[in-house]
């Protein structure tokens, strides 16, 4: 994937594994809250934005703001997950 730079496309690298491994708790944490910010009908930019900034795990707010940037390209929310298969099990696919 890539991410337009003011007019330059640029190769998105996906975050260095840093800090600890994701664990089941904070995928649970962060489908619980974006269910409740999807239901509140905040728009699913926003939404990964106060992931972001609402998750402690440093690797995991690599890949939040990973899935933040391949969403505003304009790629599908599950399409963005499938980058992270170790993260998000299959039924975040579909």
């Amino acid at each position: 994937p890539s991410v337009n730079t003011g007019g330059r496309q640029q190769a998105v690298s996906r975050p260095k594994k840093r800090g600890r491994k994701v664990s089941s708790g904070d995928l649970f944490n962060f489908t619980q809250k974006l269910t409740t910010l999807m239901r509140a009908k905040v728009d699913l930019l926003a939404s990964l934005k106060i992931l972001y900034e609402q998750t402690d795990n440093p690797r995991f707010q690599g890949i939040i703001q990973e899935i933040y940037n391949v969403t505003k390209e304009g790629k599908p929310l599950s399409e963005s997950f499938m980058l992270f298969p170790d993260v998000f099990p299959p039924g975040f696919m579909d």
